[in-house]
């Protein structure tokens, strides 16, 4: 069993990295590549030798936002891909697709300052992709199996749509849009989607 502090210390550097993260994307949304470290930690409220605990330079800065989002995903299709099979397949892909939606439309304005192909860039996400897409294949080919999903319809094609949207007031339909070309008629879309919606809120 971890010791109490230990464990805590453990929280607390996670909280840390993750207000770095947020304030890289914050800065980087309004001021492009040009932030400076020393306005990452500042807005992170952290010292620079803490910055530098978590993050080896600013190259490492400006990646941690996509390779923390894929981190994310990655962990997600573990956590479905390990539970017990309580509701429909398509309602756990979709989940994901869900959440990925969430994270690209709050990180649209850093996207779009960085010129990033979303899915792709930075190169360091290749690892992290190579972790998700089979993970994230596995629980796709169930839904299919249940004919829940399309048997011509592809993991990497919605998850390359759903990387494409990026406006936070239309996310939604266009969630909905997607999951209509990748359901079986079986499978009510706006149901599944307002579902998914009203659970998260």
């Amino acid at each position: 069993m971890v010791p109490q502090d230990v464990a805590a210390s453990r929280i607390d550097a996670r909280l840390t990295r993750v207000a770095i993260i947020r304030a890289v994307r914050d800065l980087v949304a309004v001021k492009g590549e040009d932030v400076s470290i020393r306005e990452i930690a500042d807005t992170a409220g952290v010292g620079s030798a803490t910055l530098y605990r978590h993050f080896a330079g600013k190259k490492d800065l400006l990646d941690s936002v996509s390779m923390h989002r894929w981190s994310q995903m990655c962990h997600a299709t573990q956590v479905h891909a390990a539970a017990e099979p309580a509701e429909q397949s398509i309602r756990r892909v979709v989940g994901i697709i869900d959440m990925y939606t969430r994270m690209t439309t709050s990180d649209a304005q850093y996207i779009q300052a960085l010129g990033l192909r979303v899915g792709h860039d930075p190169t360091g996400i290749g690892p992290l992709r190579d972790t998700f897409d089979p993970s994230f294949a596995q629980l796709w080919a169930k839904a299919q199996e249940q004919s829940e999903i399309r048997p011509t319809a592809h993991p990497n094609d919605a998850i390359e749509m759903a990387g494409a949207i990026r406006q936070s007031h239309r996310r939604l339909q266009m969630l909905t849009l997607l999951v209509a070309g990748i359901a079986t008629p079986q499978i009510d879309p706006d149901k599944l989607v307002l579902e998914l919606y009203l659970r998260d809120k």
